[in-house]
């Protein structure tokens, strides 16, 4: 995963014209060789169910990651190692993990296909987007599915092939491997020709390697560049730079002001992510390298970034500021990394997801926010307003 969350790591359907001629129904037409899956987006990731040791578990959609992967919690069901792996990483460029043969599991009614597994620690992940995450299901899944990612109805089809409405009424957009199980395609970003590995496993629109960002962004004055605080896996905060796009064309549509990010590794492929892909229905087929792209009722949504300062992960059902970005609204008001949200604009924290809390901390430019911390055994209101930094 890459960008600002990159491990780091609902919807009422306004349908724009184009879907009006083609409903959703249409485009994922009955198939007894197909499956609607439940998907869960939480503002961080995209978990579907998987049946697996008798249980009910949820894995990261992540066409990013090396390999698929079990948290670590499950390494006693791996049985004994097979091998290493190494795989770049969002802060180093390599680092070794165990693999494993893949057990039994389903995804729907799919076996799953994949023939190995790594064992890694999720528990960032899960901190960070708030949610349950037992694995990750990498492009060695992918590869074998053909996957339509539809936020406006949460579900994501598997299927052995693309229907007949999606290869007709989508944008047809042409893959290429970058490496291994991993496909990218061309885009223009500033007029500057760019391949991007697709990366559902990244939250942000698009990560820029340092010598893609150098061209993109040759003419960008720094003051148009925010430096801001992002999880890492090791749990660590990093600094990250992010800054927005003039321009992103991809097949026959134009993006204005998507936001980019430098990614830490810097010598990684730069990568399109689901917060570009949730503007559409992008149906992904490895196989055949094509990306569809039919729009969603997310497509004219403009791409806000934070606008507190605030970093915010959920440890026990408590919400905690892990981390505070210097001279921002947050740091003014005198927060701190270690202080306790108790409440936010008047909900109690733990009733709320961290995707609300974080929608209410990038509102709108001027926005009241206040907050209930602890910090030791006192209690205090805080209260200041939302600066847009992009």
């Amino acid at each position: 995963m890459n960008g600002p969350n990159r491990i780091i790591y609902r919807v009422a359907v306004i349908l724009i014209l184009l879907i009006a001629q083609v409903g959703s129904s249409e485009i994922f037409a009955a198939d007894i060789s197909s499956a609607d899956l439940p998907l869960l987006y939480d503002g961080c990731t995209s978990r579907v169910p998987v049946a697996g040791f008798d249980k009910r578990l949820y894995f990261i959609l992540d066409t990013g990651s090396t390999v698929s992967a079990f948290d670590n919690v499950y390494v006693s069901y791996l049985g004994n190692p097979i091998g290493q792996g190494i795989a770049s990483t969002m802060a180093r460029a390599k680092t070794v993990f165990t693999l494993y043969h893949c057990p039994s599991i389903l995804v729907g009614s799919f076996p799953s296909a994949i023939e190995r597994v790594a064992s890694i620690d999720l528990s960032t992940v899960q901190r960070v987007s708030g949610s349950e995450c037992d694995g990750i299901l990498g492009p060695d899944f992918a590869a074998q599915h053909v996957l339509s990612i539809d936020l406006d109805r949460s579900i994501v089809h598997v299927s052995a092939s693309p229907s007949t409405a999606v290869t007709h009424h989508s944008i047809s957009v042409p893959m290429t491997r970058v490496v291994g199980d991993h496909f990218g395609i061309r885009a223009l970003v500033n007029g500057v020709p760019l391949c991007l590995m697709i990366d559902t496993g990244d939250n942000g629109s698009i990560s820029l390697n340092e010598h893609d960002w150098e061209q993109v962004f040759s003419h960008t004055s720094k003051d148009e560049i925010h430096t801001a605080l992002a999880a890492s896996i090791s749990g660590v905060p990093i600094r990250m730079s992010a800054a927005r796009v003039e321009t992103l064309r991809v097949g026959q549509d134009t993006d204005f002001g998507a936001i980019a990010t430098l990614a830490v590794n810097r010598t990684a492929p730069s990568t399109l992510g689901l917060r570009f892909l949730r503007r559409y229905i992008a149906t992904l087929d490895l196989k055949r390298q094509m990306l569809y792209l039919h729009p969603s009722s997310l497509f004219h949504e403009k791409e806000n970034a934070d606008m507190s300062g605030l970093h915010l992960i959920r440890s026990k059902s408590q919400t905690i500021v892990y981390g505070v970005d210097e001279s921002s609204p947050a740091e003014g008001a005198g927060l701190r990394p270690g202080d306790v949200i108790e409440f936010v604009n008047g909900h109690e924290a733990d009733e709320l997801s961290l995707r609300e809390i974080r929608r209410a901390l990038k509102s709108y430019d001027g926005a009241v926010v206040s907050l209930s911390v602890k910090r030791e055994d006192q209690t205090s209101e805080i209260t200041f307003n939302l600066k847009a930094v992009l």
